[in-house]
């Protein structure tokens, strides 16, 4: 049985691949965390106070 030896080099990701990934990845991040402080700042949510213990 021969062995392909660009087989394996096919599954690893590319650094191009994971730049895309790690791009994307914080992208996502960013409007998570604009959302969570969207949400924070929203009047209603004021209503709700989170510093009373």
């Amino acid at each position: 049985m021969l062995v392909d030896s660009e087989t394996p080099e096919k599954n690893k990701a590319s650094p191009f691949e994971l730049a895309q990934f790690f791009c994307g990845f914080s992208i996502l991040f960013d409007d998570l965390k604009i959302l969570f402080l969207h949400s924070l700042s929203n009047p209603y949510m004021q209503k709700y106070d989170f510093n009373k213990s």
